[in-house]
């Protein structure tokens, strides 16, 4: 299959495309021929994404060869890439979003509906959502479930298999079994990788991979590399070929998926500043103003251009520390202020600007709202902050349960007494916290842990079980201060060990900065 347009990128050019001469002519042409194969069942595979999921944005084969295109003008036509990290990059940018339907996963939509990540999900609309209509609460679930699961199903693409039903035969996205063996899981983990944070990619990719037998030394891979040209260039593809007119006005949209539309919509494809003469700077026009009523979508476009500038950066220092080598392009123009991106991206008739709402003195609403004011003046402040802690112990214990039903829940409460201090201890041995926890959702004023979206990634399938926290509101913590002018959280996580606990202490009463320690 004909790929022009891939063909005409820089990247392509200096690692897949035919060479006169060349030493290594067979084994290019290998990779060539492997990554159209796949490039021509992957097209047929992301086809089915706007049938699963019409309220998103394209994510087919104009996505995916997009990518060449980002991606070569972020790196910049000299920047190093073996053909094998080429047809590895090429590979990843085919399979990243490819996970986003049903057919991606065993069984289909029934198989995904198995996940727990489903059940969470169709657990946590049940609850928390305005829906009633079971059906719409399913697809929504649906939505959920392949959103959170895609980048994850993207690691296993090339060893799933697809039975043909006419001949019995399995049938694979990449044909080329050796290479499909010999690369095919890392591959799928760069793909996967373009959801993860910068710190699992280090921790992930933390050396070179070398060449497959057949293959020039030299031509060895680079994952962190790799990983980074794909997160860079994914995020840099927003414009309205991700939003066509004409399938814009044919399916009508709402919510947040109408905002990511209009945003893109508007949007004309990214290039490289050319009043920036090193050519490091890459910039963002719209080719349609925003109305006052597309405000929201204006800061959609601008939260996405500002969340490209921090990967490119993110990614940049990582090579440099690496490589001592970076990307062409360092930077997006505009991104320092709303009111400095508004000179590109227009805005008709209103001012995109930095005013937001914000709550001046964050610690003293949290003494007043946390404390005698919620509970009330002359109040047993020593009973609420027993009944207060000891719920959130019971809390953790039956959550604990969810998974191991036969160990003993315990709750230990004491005081110690030392040279001029009288301590409060409230022990339990139920499911813990992480250090995400810890410094996540248990600060967060009026958050509660177990209605938040972290305890389906911490816990899988708790929020579709029997389990039930007492505590609602993510305010009770604070309880404690009424009391306290030490406080000290130690805690982990029940399936680690203690090496992993950590304590976030509060050493002069209520404090917004905390001191976070290890052991």
């Amino acid at each position: 299959m004909a790929t022009p347009r891939i063909e005409k990128t820089s990247i392509w050019k200096n690692t897949l495309a035919e060479k006169t001469p060349d030493d290594h002519k067979a084994e290019r042409e290998k990779l060539r021929n492997a990554f159209r194969s796949l490039r021509e069942n992957t097209t047929h595979l992301v086809s089915r994404i706007s049938s699963t999921l019409p309220e998103l944005t394209q994510h087919d084969i104009s996505h995916l060869d997009a990518l060449w295109e980002t991606a070569s003008l972020i790196v910049g036509e000299n920047f190093e890439i073996s053909p094998l990290e080429g047809f590895v990059l090429g590979c990843s940018f085919l399979l990243h979003d490819s996970a986003l339907c049903f057919e991606a996963f065993e069984n289909g939509k029934e198989g995904l509906r198995c996940t727990t990540q489903w059940k969470d999900a169709y657990a946590d609309l049940k609850d928390n959502n305005f829906l009633t209509d079971d059906i719409e609460i399913q697809n929504q679930a649906d939505f959920l479930a392949l959103r959170n699961l895609h980048a994850q199903q993207a690691e296993k693409l090339l060893s799933h298999k697809w039975k043909d039903e006419s001949t019995g035969n399995e049938l694979y996205l990449l044909d080329d079994q050796g290479l499909r063996i010999h690369l095919g899981m890392l591959i799928g983990q760069i793909a996967s990788s373009h959801h993860w944070n910068i710190e699992a990619i280090i921790s992930a990719f933390n050396s070179q991979k070398n060449v497959p037998t057949g293959y020039p030394t030299e031509w060895r891979i680079d994952p962190v590399k790799i990983a980074c040209i794909l997160r860079c260039a994914d995020a840099a593809h927003l414009d309205n070929e991700r939003a066509p007119d004409f399938l814009h006005a044919l399916l009508k949209r709402n919510g947040i998926s109408l905002k990511h539309w209009i945003a893109q919509n508007r949007l004309a494809k990214v290039d490289i500043d050319q009043s920036d003469l090193n050519k490091t700077t890459l910039l963002f026009t719209s080719n349609i103003d925003f109305e006052e009523k597309d405000s929201d979508a204006w800061f959609v476009a601008y939260d996405a251009i500002c969340l490209l500038d921090k990967e490119i950066k993110e990614c940049n220092a990582l090579l440099e520390r690496r490589m001592n080598k970076t990307f062409q392009v360092t930077k997006v123009k505009g991104v320092e202020s709303p009111e400095a991106l508004s000179s590109f991206i227009k805005a008709n008739h209103w001012t995109p600007c930095s005013a937001q709402v914000y709550i001046g003195n964050v610690e003293r609403v949290i003494k007043n709202l946390g404390g005698h004011m919620l509970y009330g003046e002359g109040t047993d402040s020593l009973g609420i902050v027993l009944r207060e802690t000891i719920q959130n112990a019971r809390d953790s214990i039956n959550a604990r349960y969810t998974f191991d039903s036969s160990f003993d829940g315990s709750i230990v409460v004491k005081l110690e007494q030392d040279l001029d201090s009288t301590w409060l201890i409230i022990e339990d041995n139920g499911i813990g916290m992480s250090k995400r926890v810890l410094t996540g959702p248990l600060l967060d004023f009026g958050t509660s842990f177990w209605t938040s979206s972290l305890v389906q990634n911490e816990f899988p399938g708790l929020r579709s079980s029997r389990f039930k926290s007492i505590g609602k509101f993510g305010i009770g913590f604070y309880s404690v201060f009424m009391i306290a002018a030490q406080v000290v959280i130690v805690s982990k996580s029940y399936t680690d060990g203690l090496s992993n606990a950590h304590q976030l202490k509060f050493n002069n009463g209520f404090s917004l900065r905390p001191i976070l320690t290890q052991g």
